[in-house]
C-alpha cells in the first residue's frame, strides 16, 4: 500500500509539473478529438474563458473559408500519423480575425490515432511586418519608376542578366522575358572576369547574385549564340 502511495503521489507530482511547463508556453496547445472537439487548451485568447471553448469543435473559432482545408489536414493525419503544418485565421484577442501557424499532430494509443495535439502561434506581428515590407518595396518602385531608375540581377548559374523594363527601355532592347545572356550585352570584359569571381568567392551558395558590371556606352545589340 505505502509502495502504490508513493507511485500515486510521484504521478501527480510529475503530472503538476508537466501542467505547469505547457501553461508557460505562449503557444496556444490543444488536444482535440479526431472530431476536432476541445478536450484540453492550456490558454485562450483575452475575450474568452477555457469552459466556453472546452467541447466545442475548432471550426467555430476558425475562418469559415479554412474549413474544407482544415478539415482535410485533419483527415491526412488521422489516415496517415504524419504531422502537417499549415496557416489560418481565426479568433484573437477580443474576437479580432488573427493569423496563426498552426501545427497537426495524432494522439498515438495502442497503435491507433485516438486524438489530435494543435499547437498553434499567433504570427500578427509577422504578417504586419510582410506587408510593411511589401508597403516599403512598393513605394521604393514607384519612386524609381519616377526618377526613371532601372533594375538588374545577374543569375550566375545560367550567367543571365535578368533586366527589368525600365532597364530595356533606357537600352533600347526588347526583351519579352526581362533577361538576356551576358554575351548578348556590351559589357566590359576586363571587369566581368574579376567581378565574377569576387562574387562567387563572397557568396558561392547564391543562386542569384548581384554584381556590379561597368557597361558600355553604347547600347547592347542582340549576337548570335555560339
Amino acid at each position: 500500500m505505502s509502495a502504490a502511495l508513493t507511485d500515486l503521489r510521484a504521478a501527480k507530482a510529475a503530472h503538476a509539473e508537466l501542467e505547469a511547463m505547457i501553461q508557460s508556453v505562449p503557444d496556444f496547445v490543444c488536444r482535440l478529438t479526431t472530431d476536432a472537439v476541445f478536450e484540453y487548451v492550456n490558454r485562450v485568447v483575452p475575450g474568452l474563458r477555457i469552459d466556453q471553448v472546452l467541447g466545442r469543435t475548432l471550426y467555430e473559432f476558425i475562418d469559415p473559408a479554412l474549413h474544407a482545408p482544415v478539415r482535410a489536414t485533419i483527415e491526412r493525419v488521422v489516415a496517415t500519423g504524419e504531422s502537417e503544418t499549415l496557416e489560418t485565421f481565426g479568433v484573437g484577442p477580443h474576437g479580432a480575425p488573427t493569423p496563426y501557424i498552426t501545427r497537426v499532430s495524432g494522439l498515438m494509443r495502442a497503435g491507433q490515432i485516438v486524438g489530435l495535439t494543435i499547437v498553434a502561434r499567433d504570427i500578427s506581428e509577422l504578417h504586419t511586418a510582410t506587408r510593411g515590407l511589401a508597403d516599403q518595396r512598393k513605394r521604393a518602385e514607384l519612386a524609381a519608376e519616377a526618377a526613371g531608375v532601372g533594375y538588374w540581377h545577374w543569375a550566375a548559374g545560367e550567367d543571365v542578366v535578368h533586366w527589368d523594363p525600365m532597364m530595356c527601355r533606357h537600352f533600347g532592347c526588347q526583351s519579352t522575358r526581362g533577361s538576356r545572356p551576358t554575351r548578348g550585352f556590351s559589357i566590359a570584359c576586363t571587369r566581368r572576369i574579376a567581378t565574377a569571381s569576387a562574387v562567387r568567392s563572397t557568396s558561392p551558395s547564391s543562386a542569384e547574385r548581384m554584381a556590379a558590371w561597368s557597361f558600355a556606352a553604347s547600347p547592347p545589340q542582340e549576337r548570335p549564340a555560339g
